[in-house]
């Protein structure tokens, strides 16, 4: 039996992701996914994907971070 310390389900672009993080961080990671990296919905994004590039519109949501207060998983 394998054993792994983080185990990543979903091979998309939130867990490659994810278990970069966990790797770095010194965890033993895998990732499970039911279909290849290449197949997962992320790839298969034809009207691409949102992201939020800059705060403008959003000022009474945001929020200052510094260093010390970040979290990385």
């Amino acid at each position: 039996m394998l054993e792994h310390d983080v185990l990543i389900i979903g091979a998309g672009l939130a867990g490659m992701r994810a278990a970069i993080a966990a790797k770095a961080g010194g965890a033993n990671t895998a990732i499970l996914s039911k279909v290849p990296p290449v197949r997962s919905h992320s790839n298969a994004a034809q009207g691409g994907i949102n992201a939020a590039l800059t705060d403008r519109g959003d000022r009474g949501k945001t929020m200052l971070m510094t260093r010390s207060k970040v979290v990385i998983f």
